[in-house]
């Protein structure tokens, strides 16, 4: 059976490529090729022809017994090798007396009769292995192109050509074959350099592999075998191409375009040569002279002639000064000491006023010192945090460019472990900080380690790479043992913490997680009451009345629901602390407050206890201080700004608490904004800050839902589905009914950005059409968004082609919308009424019709109608309404348990009244049960999951009762 991963395409621009046959892996192995010859590199230092290790004319004793060509030892593994030193080749050798010839050699004429061997071993594959000579002499050469180059054509006459068929006297093949085999070489050859060993090799099947400056596979050589292995570096798509880089991926576009143009003879035009920023790296960006502010980039960088232009002052610099400019930085850089880290240094500290921050050479440097620093004694904290920064700063380019399984991350991930983990341990001694945060940081570095040991692995038979992989084993567990610390540091966790420029920290799975498994247990680091006008009690959070007569805390006079309150004098609740502070500073509530006034104190309220950590709990404040505000966005928003400054003026002002800055009371009041999580649940309300819950990113389809413990506040998030093994952990921010351009609003209002999810991105919302409208100028058209990740883009009429303005639509989603709000939640009659006067406007799967849907479904519920019209129309309902469900909050939603619970009704009733009636079979009847059972069945399933919900439980007793029923019916009716 054929297993190939690849297959051979062709193509008037690449030739023949590789293409993935189905999707794979990151770390599937893709190629397994020994190579059709194996040669020295093309260096000016005599070589052990067997094993290619560097050896002395001049100092080794030891001579190949049958040509006299210099050998590391008698015992050599590579010679009489056909991958080494074979004994046509010594026969060859000794015919010629060529080893007298190279004996004479200096230093130059090394370098040429290292060039000579290579494509001689080649050309001999025509007389000992016509199979591998047909494989070489397929492979792309390129003389018609290195023809039209003199100097190219002419060198290789001379110093190949005529060395081989004059000087050593080898006349089988004829010049016509040595330049085809010298191209060949040229363009697909492989170097190695492992273990002291460095040469070039020929794989035929590995060289077809395209280029592409972020390639998707790595390559390792066996240093015995010489086996070539070919590994995804990354997922790959079914037909994508399969692509290796044949220049250093570090290098900027404009070096890396000219290097495969003079060694490939192709200029480069894939995606990243394409982009000036590089993929937003800038790794090719200068800093502008004239203006000392702008970025200067190329104009055109697939015009290697191009112009370069500031950004900021738009200052032109012609292509031929930058590329002077960086050849000579680049040949300083390479002339530079590299076992010194303060040459590197000074390279740096020389050139960072014309090179950008992310600049490769730049990048190069800072990388050749994280390696310096592994073998430096030198462990000052000044140090640790610069040598820290150095590998952020490459680890921050190479997840760009050269992302997943590559082994430069691997060796910067390991870098970067030693002085995180160095600086943890000194700050936490020094009390600077808490023990949450130190966890935080040795999470990172586990991390760091983990994945570092599972990319090192997958080469084992590289020495550095095995010692490097056992090293990061013996740091992972020297950090499990870590004694600083009382109790075990690290618990198994299915989540990691992961860091993106787009979206900061989130949550991605370690594992597979089946649907319904406890991903997080936490329990909050502050809990306080909702941001409403209604009036709290501070310890339970129980409604209370805004007048009349009042139950007040014995301490500080505050309301409260009564003496016996369990959240007197609790963390979570009215601490003592609170009490303390709020008579100390005569802070009290007066009778028959208005609710505007209650509002202010509410949103008061969690600020305060959150900025009392600070002094209250170190460890929980630091966890608190450490979540996303968003301050810079929200003081350029006017609204919140006012709002804020409200908030100051309450805090420090009114009511006399001067402790804290401004700058501290805005950035918390952020923190919360962005974070927190509502609690509603058995006549209580309330908000609490969970860090690591609030980590999860959103998504209008997520995949894990939350819950808070009525008594304890603790959040347990369950996934909702399957999650696979890296995959985001994802909970929804808004209400997942609402249409995208609601949705959107929401979140940007709220959450301070605008979603591009995928049901954002797809007009239809995965085919639920849950933000359609009737088009009004055709009567049966349906009017969607032509770019819903847009909010002014107009929506067109998908049949008609007629265009509606988003400003229009979105005025009248809102005059809807809250005339929905604002019906009578406890009649079905004004529910209907809506549906029936909005169902030419709305379309019939629109998500106002579902709310509407959904409400009037609850409320049959508590309907003694059982009438035949009703319970159809009761049954139609809530199919409409799990239809939604089913494709926006699937699997073990709370949503979905509601509306299967709530189909069973009528569902039962009128498979009854049918049989009863003779309208249908009883093997009909039978499936019609069964179909209520199964619906049953799954809803207690989900209600089971959260028994400590009142209402859950409740409705968990009612499934089950009614299961019980149905299964007695059953059987009633077996045969």
């Amino acid at each position: 059976m054929d297993t190939r991963l690849y297959e051979i395409k062709k193509s008037e621009t690449l030739g023949r490529y590789l293409v993935a046959l189905r999707p794979i892996k990151a770390g599937e192995v893709i190629i397994h090729e020994l190579p059709v010859a194996f040669g020295p590199p093309t260096s000016s230092e005599p070589v052990c022809l067997g094993c290619n290790k560097k050896v002395s004319f001049y100092e080794t004793p030891y001579r190949c017994p049958g040509c006299h060509w210099p050998i590391c030892n008698p015992q050599c593994e590579g010679l009489n090798k056909d991958l080494g030193h074979s004994r046509i080749e010594c026969q060859l050798f000794a015919q010629n007396n060529v080893a007298k010839l190279v004996e004479k050699f200096d230093g130059r004429q090394m370098k040429i009769g290292n060039e000579i061997i290579f494509p001689l071993r080649c050309l001999y594959l025509k007389q000992t292995n016509p199979d591998k000579w047909a494989q070489t002499i397929a492979l792309e050469s390129h003389n018609d192109l290195r023809k039209d180059i003199p100097e190219l054509w002419s060198r290789n006459q001379e110093k190949i050509v005529n060395q081989i068929r004059d000087d050593w006297n080898i006349k089988e093949f004829t010049d016509e074959e040595i330049h085809t085999v010298s191209g060949i070489i040229k363009v697909n050859c492989f170097g190695l350099g492992r273990q002291g060993t460095k040469g070039r090799a020929l794989y035929p099947l590995t060289s077809i592999m395209a280029h592409d400056c972020c390639p998707n596979v790595r390559t390792a050589i066996h240093p015995k075998t010489y086996t070539m292995t070919v590994r995804a570096l990354r997922d790959i798509e079914q037909g994508e191409s399969i692509t290796t880089s044949y220049v250093d991926y570090i290098m900027g576009t404009m070096k890396r375009r000219e290097q495969l143009k003079h060694g490939k003879f192709f200029w480069c035009i894939c995606r990243r040569c394409r982009d000036p920023t590089e993929f937003g790296t800038y790794c090719s960006a200068l800093k502008c002279l004239r203006c000392n502010g702008g970025t200067v980039l190329s104009t055109n960088p697939l015009d290697q002639d191009a112009e370069w232009m500031c950004l900021q002052c738009q200052n032109f610099i012609n292509a031929s000064t930058i590329s002077a400019t960086l050849d000579k930085l680049f040949r300083e850089l390479e002339s530079t000491d590299a076992t010194q880290i303060q040459s590197l240094e000074d390279f740096i500290q020389k050139y960072k006023r014309i090179l950008g921050d992310k600049h490769y050479l730049i990048t190069l440097a800072k990388y050749n010192i994280c390696q310096l620093y592994n073998m430096s004694n030198d462990f000052s904290v000044d140090t640790l945090r610069q040598r820290e920064q150095y590998c952020r700063d490459v680890l921050e380019v190479v997840n760009v460019l050269k992302p997943g399984l590559s082994l430069v991350r691997a060796i910067t991930m390991f870098n970067l472990h030693i002085p995180l983990l160095s600086l943890a341990k000194i700050a936490f001694k020094k009390g600077e900080i808490n023990i949450f945060e130190f966890r935080l940081r040795l999470q990172e570095a586990v991390e760091l380690l983990n994945e570092c040991e599972v990319i090192l692995k997958l080469d084992p038979d590289d020495p550095m790479e095995r010692d490097m992989a056992n090293l990061a084993a013996m740091a992972l567990k020297a950090i499990n043992q870590e004694v600083i610390v009382p109790g075990k540091i690290m618990e198994r966790r299915l989540y990691e913490i992961c860091i993106s420029d787009t979206i900061g920290r989130y949550l991605t799975a370690t594992q597979p997680i089946k649907a319904g498994e406890v991903i997080i247990n936490e329990i909050p680091v502050a809990f306080s009451t909702p941001k409403c006008g209604d009036l709290f009690c501070l310890g339970c959070y129980k409604k209370l009345p805004l007048s009349g007569s009042q139950n007040r805390c014995s301490g500080c006079q505050w309301p409260i629901c009564s003496e016996q309150c369990e959240g007197l004098y609790s963390n979570l609740g009215h601490s003592q602390f609170e009490c303390e502070l709020f008579s100390r500073k005569n802070i009290r509530l007066i009778d028959n407050f208005d609710e505007k006034h209650t509002k202010t104190v509410n949103g008061v309220m969690f600020p305060l206890r959150c900025l009392y950590l600070k002094y209250t709990d170190q460890a929980k404040w630091a966890a608190a201080i450490a979540m996303e505000s968003h301050r810079d966005i929200r003081k350029e928003i006017p609204a919140i700004h006012f709002h804020e400054q409200k908030m100051v003026n309450q805090i420090r002002d009114i009511w006399g608490i001067r402790e804290f800055t401004e700058d501290e009371i805005y950035t918390v009041s952020g923190i919360i904004e962005v974070n927190c999580f509502g609690f509603d649940r058995d006549g209580r309300k309330g908000r609490g800050l969970y860090p690591i819950t609030s980590l999860m990113a959103h998504d209008c389809c997520p995949n894990v839902r939350t819950a808070i413990h009525p008594k304890t506040y603790a959040m347990t998030a369950r996934a909702l589905r399957d999650i696979e093994q890296g995959e985001s952990l994802t909970i929804s921010y808004v209400d997942y009914i609402l249409g995208t351009l609601k949705r959107r609003e929401q979140l940007k209002h709220g959450k301070l950005f605008w979603c591009t999810c995928q049901r954002c991105a797809d007009p239809t919302e995965f085919g639920t059409y849950c933000s359609a409208l009737k088009c009004r100028k055709c009567q049966t058209g349906i009017v969607l968004p032509i770019n819903p990740l847009k909010q002014d883009a107009p929506w067109a009429c998908l049949q008609c082609t007629s265009s509606i303005d988003a400003a229009t639509i979105s005025a009248i989603l809102d005059k809807l919308f809250r005339e929905l709000e604002a019906t009578d939640a406890t009649q079905i009659q004004p529910f209907e009424d809506f549906i029936q006067k909005y169902k030419h406007i709305l379309g019939e799967k629109h998500y106002l019709i579902t709310l509407a849907k959904y409400n009037i479904s609850q409320l049959y519920n508590l309907s003694n109608d059982f009438s035949v019209d009703v319970l159809k129309h009761r049954e139609q309902y809530c199919r409409d309404v799990l239809e939604a469900v089913n494709v926006l909050k699937p699997g073990l939603s709370l949503v979905r348990a509601i509306a299967m619970f709530n189909l069973h009704i009528p569902l039962i009733s009128l498979a009854k009244a049918a049989f009863k009636s003779q309208q249908i079979s009883l093997t009909e009847f039978r499936n019609r049960v069964q179909e209520a059972a199964e619906l049953l069945k799954e809803c207690e399933h989900i209600l089971k999951l959260d028994p400590d919900d009142a209402k859950e439980r409740d409705m968990a007793r009612l499934a089950r009762i009614a299961l019980v029923a149905l299964s007695q019916l059953l059987m009633r009716y077996k045969n």
